[in-house]
């Protein structure tokens, strides 16, 4: 949801002429979108647990390589260095929606597409082998049979 608010300002950005009402109105619609999911996607990066121990244990290899492992520490401040970024944007937006210009944005939508990317590596890894933790391995192929 963060990702669509900040992609909205991208778009938006690209496609408006500056300083007109249809650009600002629409830069003002992400903002508020931004700043009513920006609280949920961050609560949702600090306190999500993963249920399996054995996957939690793989947790600090799963955002990056062995020797980046000692760093997993540090990915916490980068998700939250990366909201807090988008939610400066999205205040501004709010307030002065006709001062947005694409340069403000592009670094906000990397940092988010990075934030999506961390998230998106780590589901991936954790579930490994499993696509539903001690279910199912991949799409219709089920740990073990029963008959009922």
């Amino acid at each position: 949801m963060l990702m669509g608010g900040i992609f909205g300002y991208l778009l938006t950005t690209i496609f408006t002429k500056k300083n007109t009402e249809p650009r600002a109105r629409a830069v003002k619609q992400s903002s508020i979108w931004i700043l009513i999911w920006a609280p949920l996607s961050l609560a949702g990066a600090i306190f999500t647990t993963v249920p399996c121990q054995a996957m939690t244990e793989n947790m600090s290899t799963a955002v990056g390589t062995l020797q980046f492992a000692q760093y997993y520490n540090l990915l916490k401040y980068i998700i939250i260095g990366a909201i807090s970024t988008v939610l400066i944007i999205a205040v501004i937006g709010l307030w002065k929606p006709k001062k947005v210009r694409f340069a403000m944005v592009i670094i906000p939508c990397i940092m988010a597409f990075g934030f999506l990317g961390i998230f998106e590596r780590v589901r991936e890894f954790i579930r490994k082998p499993y696509v539903i933790s001690g279910y199912m391995y991949s799409n219709l192929l089920k740990e073990r049979l029963s008959f009922i």
